[in-house]
């Protein structure tokens, strides 16, 4: 971060009053720094905030976007448009998030849609895409053969994505054939909003019809098959997925389409929002042991235990050498700000989010630990999401990402290895994870913590113009001796040796 310009981050009031409001502004996940304004529609009235996602129409796409805002008057000559859906019952995204991501959009040079959207997991929102098929006009022999090759295609698929169907053609894929097949009128085009999985997902579910006949008839109907009657007696106490009772009852399929077509049952998909499973004792299981500090490592520990007792925001620089105990001193901070009622944010470069760390973190903490990395799923990441934003759990550990956990009272984060390249962005919002961590500390009256063996040349500058206060550990625990470092000029070996590998003979005959 720039030493010399670091902005304070503007508050967002999220609005008591929203029943009588109007109209909402809206931000999209877009190159477009403005907000657009909507109507908010009848049906609607009273159930959009500041916060919420809704489904727009944006020239001829329909897009989500992100509520900003809420009005009560629109006074400018401008047609609005309506919002077309809400997917939320509740704002996604809380007003300090919002205030974080407005400020990501100004000093990192972004759209504040973009800088929303990448404070939320992946694959959350809906999105609009372009379906062609093939229209009833005849083929001419005047098309080339990739314009007959891409009509066959989307042919016998009946419809198709660009996507799709470049996949498919691969180097007979041409956009420009694609376009001209289109203006000519053999393709048609049409958009479609394609739901998002990831937070909700679609189960097959079993109930019984209505009407149902008389219980005599339904008698004679099960008469003769005693698996049919098992499984249609569980359906009639009440509505069962597919999934649950085919586990209750094993190889229940036959049964259940018989009893579709003696249309006694009926079969449906089911929307419901992803659940994820923690104990009820989580947030009270016992801490695992702690580690003897050294006198050095305490009295460290002393000075960031009075910061996070003060609660109030304070940066730390912690320039340990490796195996100094930096982690112990991290955990021991994170368990007194756990005490005191506060939640935590560990961010470590995604190469050191190995399963022994993640293990070391739920050995100490158990269940209430939520790892966020890239190695998940999107499904496994927006429940590991939402176990956050529930206060299920009061630890999130995982890389720059890590940043946005949506906790409501965050007391500390710690930054380890703060100087590697990973914490940096590199699409848009090209945000410094370490650098908003600090913004947004900043905001909440938080501590953090920054580790390193190599501290980045801007955070020692930030230690001598008083920003960071610098903590030193020198020593390794148990005074261990540090590895044995040689430097091999490689030029010297291809040239008297005659050794053109990667590998020099020092480290070869080290190997063997």
């Amino acid at each position: 971060m720039n030493t010399h310009i670091q902005s304070e981050i503007e508050t967002i009031e999220s609005n008591p009053s929203a029943n009588e409001k109007q109209f909402a502004e809206v931000v999209f996940n877009l190159p477009i720094k403005e907000a657009f304004t909507y109507i908010i529609p009848p049906q609607f009235q009273g159930k959009v905030s500041i916060g919420m996602r809704v489904l727009a129409p944006f020239g001829r796409r329909r897009l989500t976007g992100y509520v900003v805002n809420i009005l009560d008057k629109w006074d400018k000559n401008i047609e609005l448009k309506n919002i077309s859906d809400i997917p939320d019952t509740e704002p996604i995204v809380s007003s300090e998030i919002l205030n974080l991501t407005k400020w990501i959009a100004g000093y990192y040079q972004s759209s504040w849609g973009e800088a929303i959207r990448c404070a939320l997991p992946a694959g959350i929102d809906d999105e609009s895409r372009e379906v062609i098929s093939v229209t009833d006009k005849e083929p001419t022999g005047s098309l080339s053969k990739s314009a007959l090759k891409t009509l066959t295609y989307i042919r016998q698929q009946g419809s198709t994505t660009l996507k799709q169907c470049q996949k498919a053609l691969g180097n007979n894929f041409s956009a420009y054939t694609l376009a001209r097949l289109k203006q000519d009128g053999y393709l048609a085009a049409s958009l479609q909003t394609q739901k998002s999985k990831v937070s909700y997902q679609y189960v097959k579910t079993a109930r019984i019809n209505n009407p149902l006949p008389c219980e005599e008839d339904i008698e004679q109907l099960l008469k003769r098959s005693p698996k049919q009657k098992s499984v249609f007696e569980l359906i009639r106490k009440e509505q069962i997925s597919v999934p649950e009772l085919k586990s209750q009852i094993p190889k229940s399929g036959a049964a259940l389409r018989s009893l579709k077509e003696k249309k006694l049952i009926e079969l449906f998909i089911e929307k419901k929002e992803r659940s994820v499973f923690v104990p009820e004792d989580a947030m009270n299981q016992p801490l695992g042991k702690s580690l003897t500090f050294t006198p050095e490592q305490k009295e460290l520990f002393t000075k960031l235990n009075q910061a996070v007792e003060t609660g109030k925001f304070e940066s730390f620089l912690i320039h340990g050498v490796t195996g100094s105990g930096k982690t112990e001193i991290y955990i021991r901070c994170i368990q007194r700000a756990l005490e005191f009622g506060k939640s935590a944010i560990m961010m470590v470069p995604e190469i050191s989010l190995t399963p022994q760390t993640v293990e070391r973190f739920h050995q100490r903490f158990g269940d209430r630990v939520a790892i966020l990395h890239s190695g998940l799923s999107q499904t496994e990441r927006y429940l590991e999401w939402k176990k956050i934003r529930d206060g299920k759990v009061s630890i999130a550990v995982g890389a720059r990402s890590a940043v946005f956990a949506p906790f409501k009272n965050l007391g500390i984060i710690v930054i380890d290895e703060e100087h590697d390249g990973s914490y940096k962005q590199d699409s848009i919002p090209r945000y410094h994870a370490r650098d908003t961590a600090v913004m947004r500390a900043r905001s909440l009256n938080a501590v953090v913590i920054m580790g390193s063996a190599t501290p980045s040349l801007e955070s020692i500058q930030n230690t001598r113009i008083g920003k960071y206060q610098y903590l030193s550990l020198a020593n390794r625990v148990g005074e261990r001796m540090l590895p044995l470092v040689s430097l091999v000029d490689m030029k010297k070996e291809r040239k008297e040796f005659k050794n053109f590998s990667m590998l020099s003979g020092t480290l070869r005959n080290a190997i063997h």
